[in-house]
């Protein structure tokens, strides 16, 4: 998609993972530093010489730059076509990250490609430099100036410059806004090296003699060491679980260039077509969503062999599988790749079996990226007359929490008025159905029979008016008695019924959608107002987001009726801003998940209408930040979170159009 009308508040430029996250928070590629996904500065140059004259494609700098023509996106690729002084240049910074095809999604490199054109023949050195501080955290000191060690490597394929922290600490922090204090960055090219100075550097060039076109490319690499702690177990990166290395998967990328490319350019042409007959805005907000979704995420294998997709919850606490973020990203993941929802959700029920947690409900969390080591949210700050000595983040300084995961049930862990009850039981229910029904895997909701319905229960008995407590949307406040967490409560019980019957347990299924059925119908009288739902019970002159309706509108469960939803909709264009509706009457935020899971509630025409809302908010908003899920709909301003993994739920109106042909039961 060329991008003429619209453009991103920050492109994606080297994008893998929450530690591999290199970003452009400009229009111009020339005018800003590269940055890390929360904004600290990570420099990388970019420069080409012609004849010996330097001009400037990538970062700030001295050299002359080159002229912006224009600015593309696709599912994988970022690019800028530039003019210069009788010559034209391309380059084209693409993440492979195809979410069906697991060794390609977790490959730990990405690609810079350029070319160039001239009337004339000339001498073309294109040159790719990145500064040190790309290889340590700078969260808490941008100007932080650490002593690094740069080594020179020459592979099969390419030379390459590697650069590191002089004491590596794998995993030695874990919380959010935080880049990591390990590993070593690559980058490939003909030639590598260094320069030393106050900062210093590690470059790739390559060289093309008197010519009128040349083409080529240039590899970036990141050697996270470990990429995850896991209950007990240190995980490395999927592609390297066998024991291959940086420099094994460095020369597969270029003797495989060929083959990844292909793999993503079908993937791409797929995309489109499953575009057709949706608007332009559509398809710009699921280019948008693609790469900082899957690249929020990281994939490992346990030693049982599973597959394990886990998210960092960006810029809002930095917990790891979050449930209420796996939720609403789910349906790009539905769409594509369900393992990658089972990952989501396997660390989740792992914890929901250990001693500690004694709760019947579902957890929030299973700990800070990259940690997996129990529930974080909700946790007490320290008390010494309880059973522990609980610790808490003062979000100053790098920390690792302990390890809550092995502590015995006796453990007085949690504050329960920040826990998340009703929210995360009813994901996990509908998470637990749609995956099954997208994947088949009967084995998967038949192991865990015993937690889904200790917690449908839950719901049963605190569902239908919920008590004050968290859920996913509280930015305006805790709610009691929550209009669309019960909708969420009800949709779970739903679930669970279908679960039920898929497993042949004929009674069960049949008293849960019974409850599911009349719970709906007492909704529907408990918190209506005319011609809308309202936020809470006998709140009147209020209204909230629906969008739990869509689960039911996805399966065609009618618990909640057609003339219900279509009034629904009619209501938020009234009160609809430029930007959006509102999550509730109480602010004018609202989250760009949410509204394309409203937009799946009516026809093709709504998504169209929904999208055109995003679409603006990202090519208006002057925060030039990854593309943010919370923002105000009455101006093009982010509230807060970037970089998060639920804009894959912008995908649901996708999955709504192909659900019956990705279904394998019914």
């Amino acid at each position: 998609m060329l991008l003429k009308e619209r453009r991103l508040p920050s492109y994606p430029l080297f994008v893998k993972d929450p530690f591999f996250s290199f970003w452009l928070p400009a229009d111009d590629p020339t005018s800003a530093d590269v940055a890390f996904w929360h904004g600290e500065k990570k420099p990388i140059a970019g420069i080409v010489k012609v004849d010996g004259v330097p001009y400037r494609f990538l970062g700030k700098g001295e050299e002359k730059p080159l002229k912006l023509e224009s600015t593309e996106i696709t599912s994988f690729a970022t690019t800028f076509s530039f003019s210069g002084d009788g010559f034209a240049f391309r380059v084209t910074a693409l993440s492979p990250l195809p979410p069906d095809d697991l060794d390609v999604l977790s490959l730990p490199v990405t690609y810079l490609d350029y070319s160039f054109e001239s009337g004339a023949a000339h001498d073309v050195e294109v040159e790719l430099y990145m500064e040190e501080r790309a290889a340590y955290d700078t969260c808490f000191n941008e100007d932080r100036k650490a002593r690094t060690r740069i080594n020179r490597f020459v592979l099969n394929t390419c030379e390459c410059a590697g650069i590191g922290l002089i004491k590596q600490a794998p995993l030695s922090n874990s919380f959010d806004e935080v880049g990591a204090d390990w590993g070593y960055y690559y980058l490939c090219g003909e030639r590598a090296g260094a320069m030393y100075g106050e900062r210093d550097y590690i470059f790739a060039k390559n060289f093309h003699a008197n010519v009128k076109s040349a083409d080529g490319f240039f590899a970036v690499a990141f050697d996270d060491i470990v990429s995850v702690f896991y209950y007990g177990e240190y995980l490395k990166n999927y592609w390297q679980r066998d024991g291959r290395t940086v420099f094994d998967a460095v020369n597969y990328a270029y003797s495989h260039k060929t083959e990844i490319y292909e793999k993503c350019k079908k993937f791409d042409d797929k995309l489109v077509r499953m575009c057709t007959g949706f608007s332009d805005d559509y398809l710009f907000v699921l280019y948008a969503s693609l790469r900082q979704s899957l690249a929020a995420h990281k994939l490992v294998a346990d030693g049982k062999g599973r597959i394990l997709f886990l998210s960092k919850e960006c810029n809002s606490d930095g917990c790891v599988a979050t449930v209420d973020i796996t939720y609403p990203s789910m349906p790009l993941y539905l769409l594509f790749n369900p393992a990658l929802v089972r990952g989501m959700a396997e660390p989740i029920l792992d914890f929901a079996r250990m001693p500690v947690w004694k709760y019947d409900f579902a957890p929030h969390d299973a700990g800070i990226y990259p940690y997996c080591f129990g529930q974080y949210y909700a946790i007490q700050d320290i008390n010494k007359e309880k059973s522990v000595d609980l610790a808490v983040h003062d979000w100053k300084e790098s920390e690792v929490l302990p390890f809550y995961y092995q502590l015995p049930q006796s453990c007085e862990l949690y504050d329960m008025a920040r826990q998340m009850p009703v929210e995360e039981s009813g994901n996990m229910l509908a998470i637990s159905l749609l995956y099954y029904m997208v994947s088949g895997d009967k084995a998967f909701i038949k192991d865990n029979y015993d937690l889904l319905s200790k917690w449908v229960k839950y719901l049963v008995d605190f569902g239908l008016v919920p008590a004050n407590q968290l859920c996913t949307d509280d930015f305006a406040g805790h709610l009691d008695k929550n209009a669309n967490l019960a909708v969420k409560a009800i949709v779970g019980i739903y679930c669970f019924a279908r679960i039920s019957a898929a497993l042949g347990k004929k009674k069960e299924s049949a008293e849960y959608e019974k409850t599911a059925a009349e719970y709906a119908r007492k909704w529907c009288e408990l918190y209506n107002d005319g011609d809308h739902t309202v936020l809470t019970y006998g709140n009147e002159s209020t209204y909230s987001l629906k969008y739990n309706m869509a689960i039911d509108s996805l399966l065609g469960g009618k618990l909640f009726s057609d003339a219900l939803v279509k009034r629904e909709l009619e209501y938020y264009k009234k009160v609809a801003g430029k930007y959006g509706v509102a999550l509730d009457s109480r602010d004018t935020c609202t989250k760009s998940d949410w509204l394309m899971w409203v937009a799946a509630m009516g026809d093709e025409s709504t998504c169209d209408e929904y999208s055109r809302y995003l679409a603006d908010f990202m090519t208006d908003t002057p925060d030039r930040v990854p593309f943010s899920d919370l923002y105000y709909t009455t101006e093009p301003k982010y509230r807060t979170f970037r970089n998060r993994t639920v804009q894959g739920g912008n995908f649901f109106p996708m999955l709504k159009r192909f659900w019956s042909e990705i279904c394998k039961v019914k």
